[in-house]
């Protein structure tokens, strides 16, 4: 009954989705509101029978309701509640509909903009998402429906249905035959939602686009919706890659804070694709410029986020035969289509009337900024899509390797850094060259002198050095901006300093909430440096009482004790003491190795923290260690801190930019009523300037 009332459930949102789409046509046709809000009531009818359907979902889970196929083969014995539920996604059909969840919290959002001033967009966004959506539906419904029962003919033949076939009875297994993955981790068990909302919030994005492309509405305020909507994404999607960071460094932090291995380099071409795209509608914001560069980014970053999409949805289900992936891709290929066809069409009614007129200008700036970072992009799927070619074409094995992904990297990645500290000194449409070096040569001259300080620290590796005075430059050049902006405002206003920032920061939150990103861009690259150029690293065998020395630190091994676990698992964990400079000792680390028969052995690291870095412990696998001796490998990454400060400079740059949105994120529909009514000259509002 509860799969009936399930599977009933995402009919109806497919119907309702169905109905959505004609209310809407009506509406553009008739030009008739009644209508529009009715496909606005769709959006939310559908999401909450989508709702319904996995709040059931849930339940069968919960309470092992083992005659449903996806709760057999998901779950089983012994499984905790939260793992039950965790199981959802394990099978094509789970992940399937929390997907298609997320598309429908999408629309939830989607439905509640304010679209005051654009009413005759409304009816066209919605019937284009609710399309999308219908076909996700569909494609669950009819080829990934996850609610089939286990049915049993007389015969004892076994049939899936939702309903109950004529001359069959329910079969109900004893118990189920699935479980979780033995590296089982929830940090990487939440990326796959993560994943699935930032393409739910760059299909809206997506559906935005495409109905200013069908409709010819390509004034300055036909994207300005969207731009909220792809930050959200933008936020979410590295939230994503944080998490990742975060599980492989905990997990193996001897290969670094990444490995480049296909997932990985998937979500983060994705993430340069999105970065690109809100630069470009920064400048299409502010001057309308770059509207061709900005609609293909939103497109391809959306194609991108659906291969993603798909990849999560079906690489782990090994036994499925994937029946909906085919339809997926047919849809990809088809709104991949669609959107050139539309962009073909109307290329020439998306020039600007705007023009660049200083190299060095903001525009300007934001420009090479979308270069390099879709040039970033591209080497990472030359990177994915070499080796496919090779084997297909030429039936040769192509790695693309870590290094030579950091080769291709380095020079975009420097040119990114350098523009990074020219931008708060420049502004939009009027800059110079000279304006330009006012602001910037305290900074130079300050960073300059700050690689001396890197250097007495210890650091003497030259590319280290060259990253590093970047980032210092445009450290010290967004805190100078800060400064400069402050000190003028209390000086205007007659206030103290911290109400000027103050001030500053909530009257143009947009601006400096980026500066904030930026900042914290830059710090999380001292991390990087640190991780990736600067660790250091030691192995010997050392007895009990015996110790190693690497950067400062020693590492005394106390002994080992072994630990048999199961017939075929043998655990040996050690125990380091770890001593400062000859201090004191400032803590125990336990480095831990587990032997499986017939199966690689898994290595645990000891890790102790602190602000001058990160420092690891491990034993090697090919010598069993023991009371009175072990190999010992130990890693010390310096300044691993700035990461994590600048991650959370990141998020707080993103959360307060988010949170003041609704106060600035439409300044161009206020312009064009204005110069409507004769009021202004042209001039961009002072919350741009």
């Amino acid at each position: 009954m509860v799969s009936e009332v399930a599977s009933g459930s995402l009919v109806l949102a497919l119907v309702s989705c169905l109905v959505g789409i004609g209310a809407a046509m009506i509406s553009v046709r008739r030009n008739l509101l009644a209508w529009a809000e009715s496909a606005r009531v769709s959006l939310l009818v559908q999401f909450g029978l989508v709702s319904f359907s996995l709040l059931l979902t849930s339940v069968q889970f919960l309470f092992g309701f083992l005659h449903v196929r996806i709760v057999y083969e998901s779950t089983r014995l012994g499984m905790t509640p939260l793992e039950r539920l965790a199981a959802i996604t394990s099978q094509s059909e789970g992940a399937m509909l929390v997907f298609v969840w997320f598309i429908g919290l999408a629309g939830l959002m989607l439905a509640l903009l304010n679209w005051s001033g654009e009413r005759q967009q409304q009816p066209g966004v919605t019937a284009i998402f609710l399309g999308i959506q219908a076909v996700f539906l569909g494609i669950l419904v009819f080829t990934e429906n996850p609610y089939l029962r286990m049915w049993q003919e007389q015969e004892g033949k076994l049939l899936l249905a939702v309903s109950q076939p004529g001359g069959c009875l329910l079969f109900c297994p004893a118990a189920g035959r699935g479980m979780l993955p033995p590296d089982f981790s929830w940090l990487a068990w939440a990326q796959r939602p993560l994943l699935f909302f930032s393409t739910g919030l760059v299909t809206a994005g997506f559906a935005i686009a495409v109905a200013a492309l069908i409709t010819g509405r390509l004034n300055a305020s036909d994207l300005a919706r969207a731009h909220p909507i792809f930050f959200g994404a933008w936020m979410v999607l590295g939230a994503a890659i944080v998490i990742e960071v975060v599980r492989k460094y905990r997990s193996d932090p001897a290969s670094g804070l990444w490995t480049w291995d296909q997932e990985q380099t998937a979500v983060l071409v994705t993430l340069l694709l999105v970065s690109a795209l809100l630069h470009g509608l920064s400048a299409h914001r502010n001057r309308g410029l770059f509207r061709h560069a900005t609609l293909c980014l939103i497109v391809l970053a959306y194609l991108a986020l659906m291969v993603v999409a798909m990849n999560a949805i079906f690489t782990e289900d090994l036994n499925d035969l994937q029946r909906g992936k085919p339809w997926l891709q047919v849809f990809w290929a088809a709104a991949g289509l669609a959107a050139v066809v539309g962009l073909i069409l109307r290329w020439r009614n998306l020039k600007s009337e705007e023009r660049i007129e200083s190299v060095v200008s903001r525009e300007a700036l934001t420009g090479m900024g979308i270069i390099l970072l879709c040039g970033l992009a591209a080497i990472g799927v030359w990177g994915l899509a070499a080796p496919l070619l090779a084997e297909r074409l030429f039936g040769s094995q192509l790695v693309f390797e870590v290094g030579q992904y950091r080769k291709a990297m380095a020079p975009p990645v420097l040119f990114i850094l350098f523009l990074l500290a020219l931008a708060p000194s420049s502004a939009w449409r009027f800059s110079t060259a000279h304006t330009l070096a006012h602001g910037l040569w305290k900074p130079l001259l300050i960073s300059i002198l700050a690689m001396g300080l890197w250097m007495l620290l210890g650091v003497r590796y030259r590319p280290a050095l060259i990253v590093l005075w970047l980032v210092g430059f445009g450290i010290i050049s967004n805190l100078m901006n800060f400064s400069r902006k402050a000190r003028a405002i209390a000086h205007l206003q007659q206030v103290s300093h911290s109400q000027a920032l103050a001030f500053m920061l909530g009257k143009n939150a947009y601006r400096y909430g980026g500066h904030i990103i930026h900042l914290g861009v830059l710090m999380t690259m001292i991390g990087i440096v640190g991780v990736q150029m600067l660790t250091v690293e030691s192995q010997g065998r050392v007895r009990t009482g015996e110790s190693l020395r690497l950067a400062g630190y020693e590492f005394v091994f106390r002994g080992a004790s072994t630990q048999l676990l199961q017939s075929d698992h043998q655990a040996v964990t050690a125990e380091v003491e770890v001593r400062r400079q000859g201090k004191q000792p400032s803590g125990m680390l336990y480095p831990r190795i587990d032997y499986f028969t017939g199966e690689p052995a898994q290595t645990t690291f000891g890790r102790s923290a602190s602000l001058a870095g990160d420092t690891f412990v491990s034993l090697a696998d090919w010598l069993p260690a023991s009371a009175e001796s072990a190999v010992l490998r130990v890693y010390f990454s310096p300044l691993v801190t700035w990461t994590w400060i600048g991650l959370l400079m990141i998020l707080t740059g993103g959360m307060y930019q988010l949170a003041r949105w609704p106060k600035t994120h439409l300044p161009s529909l206020r312009l064009t009523a204005e110069r409507r009514e004769g009021g202004l000259s042209g001039r961009q509002p002072e919350a741009e300037d």
